[in-house]
């Protein structure tokens, strides 16, 4: 028991300690958490529009595109960088939960008006 709760604090050390670098050519997850925010809101209006009859089908992926363009980010800069963080889940997870708190303080600031 002593040698499994050992190498357990061992590993946990050296996992802490083995920060992931991320590439010059992936974008920084404060990028990402911008467009995650960006394609929540996207996502929203599109299923406000498919629960409406009178409005036209929401093409989201007009909005992702022009989204990309207005940060000035390639398609396959995204995709590459998306593929990155999906290989480090644990770098994946930290950015969606700084989506979702910075989509919630959005909310509340929308509630307050």
């Amino acid at each position: 028991m002593r040698k499994i709760l050992f190498f357990g604090v061992l590993f946990l050390i050296y996992s802490c300690g083995n920060e992931v670098e991320v590439p010059s050519e992936i974008l920084p997850d404060t990028t990402m958490q911008k467009i995650f925010v960006e394609f929540a809101i996207i996502d929203a209006a599109r299923n406000i529009s498919l629960g409406s009859i009178n409005l036209p089908k929401f093409k989201s992926e007009l909005f992702y595109e022009a989204t990309l363009k207005n940060m000035r980010i390639s398609r396959d800069t995204f995709n590459n960088s998306l593929q990155f963080y999906g290989q480090h889940p644990e770098l994946l997870q930290k950015i969606y939960e700084n989506a979702q708190i910075e989509l919630t303080k959005r909310q509340a600031a929308l509630n307050k008006r």
